[in-house]
């Protein structure tokens, strides 16, 4: 039976003579008479195969298909799943308890210089998430600013720290409500500060220190709080903005007790018996629920992180589309979609390019027939090309939302074959093109 599946004249099965030649380099794939005079070829002048002639094997076998280098797309969606601070004061509940919180500059500062302040800030992030925090993984990271933080109160404690909560009763050296939180910690007269893992549950509470520094402390930090499963978490700290320069680690590995819905987010500075002055200043809150990977956008690179569990999601609009790059021009075959049930787009056209200007037709493929949550092979004329693009064809305003996309490069001519062009068009054919 002839591969592919053209309304023209049908071309019948047939063998060519096919041997390697220059060390495996190159294919030979003739068509001779009795005489060895070649009446075709399936090879091009510059060795690459004519798409004209031939329509590959199709192959369900994932090894044969390769991750392209990089990917584009015509818009990435906000992840819903994450809040970003604005910087306004909108949603905030500040309260000064003895020191000042306030909110200016797209940053949250607060100020403590007397015994028992405990100035505060919370946001309640139910109405945004619509529901309470993760119970098993989220993260939580922010820009902090320690403006010669310091304790020359013997015996006694200052303390800053930011997290999630379940209620916004805040108060004390250990809050009698479920929380999990980071923070920076002066003791015993400015001798002992240091970063914090921390978690209050109803009856017991948990810390895990890390490096001491002296005092007093100046300094800018990335820190990032992980809730790493229902029983553990970690807070890494970085200096610089990319959270790439890790300075330490701490990791709380088992809580004593369940903490569950926690819904607030908070900053606050706690003293006791403390009269030093000191400022913090929070910025760039970001905070992922359900996830331990920060991702701002679902962006195009997410289609080809050989990864599954992250995706490209674009917004709703009409035409939406992404493209891989192989790098360079190649002999392409087929591709592979492993599509997203958030998807509303119900078709969209398989295009190559070699400039992303100008953009040519292999397939028409409507979504419903795919299967989400897998890996959808659909196989095209071969083409030597750098792009192929996925693009949204129904007219309508739709969105568009893809796990992993894989380019299959195989350059094994089959023996046996025929020459019959799949149509660029006709939705009613399978994803082998038939």
């Amino acid at each position: 039976m002839a591969f592919g599946g053209s309304t023209s004249s049908n071309t019948l099965p047939h063998t060519h003579n096919q041997s390697l030649i220059n060390d495996g380099g190159q294919l030979s794939e003739t068509l001779t008479d009795m005489n060895g005079v070649t009446l075709f070829s399936l090879i091009n002048a510059d060795s690459t195969i004519d798409p004209d002639k031939v329509v590959m094997d199709y192959s369900t076998t994932l090894t044969d298909y390769t991750t392209p280098t990089a990917a584009a797309a015509s818009s990435e969606a906000t992840n819903p799943d994450v809040f970003v601070w604005d910087g306004t004061s909108t949603g905030w509940t500040l309260n000064n308890n003895g020191g000042s919180a306030t909110i200016g500059s797209s940053k949250i500062t607060l100020v403590a210089n007397s015994n028992a302040d405990n100035p505060l800030a919370y946001y309640d992030l139910n109405p945004f998430l619509g529901g309470n925090a993760s119970d098993t993984s989220w993260t939580l990271r922010y820009k902090v600013f320690y403006n010669a933080f310091n304790n020359t109160a013997s015996g006694q404690g200052a303390k800053f720290e930011m997290g999630l909560s379940d209620s916004t009763a805040i108060t004390g050296e250990t809050p009698s409500i479920d929380l999990i939180a980071g923070s920076r910690a002066a003791h015993a007269a400015g001798s002992n500060q240091n970063p914090v893992a921390r978690y209050n549950a109803t009856s017991c509470s948990g810390t895990q220190n890390g490096v001491v520094v002296s005092s007093p402390f100046t300094g800018t930090r990335y820190v990032q709080v992980q809730r790493t499963s229902g029983t553990t978490m970690e807070v890494k700290i970085f200096t610089d903005s990319g959270y790439s320069v890790l300075q330490e680690t701490m990791t709380i590995s088992s809580f004593c007790d369940t903490i569950e819905d926690l819904r607030y987010l908070f900053c606050r500075i706690h003293y006791q018996n403390v009269s030093d002055t000191n400022t913090v200043e929070v910025s760039e809150i970001k905070f992922y629920n359900a996830s331990l990977v920060p991702v701002d956008s679902q962006a195009a690179s997410n289609a080809i992180d050989n990864d599954v569990a992250t995706f490209w999601e674009s917004n709703q609009a009409v035409n939406n589309w992404i493209y891989v790059d192989q790098g360079t021009a190649k002999d392409l075959t087929s591709i592979t979609v492993y599509p997203k049930s958030t998807t509303t787009e119900t078709q969209f056209k398989i295009q190559w390019s070699n400039d992303t200007s100008t953009w040519t037709d292999l397939r028409t493929i409507t979504v419903s027939g795919l299967i989400n949550g897998a890996y959808n092979y659909i196989r095209f004329n071969t083409i030597r090309a750098r792009y192929l693009r996925i693009y949204g064809s129904s007219g309508s305003s739709y969105v568009m939302a893809i796990n992993e996309i894989k380019v299959n490069e195989t350059l094994t001519v089959p023996t046996v074959h025929g020459h019959l062009e799949i149509s660029p068009t006709d939705t009613s054919l399978s994803l082998a093109g038939t």
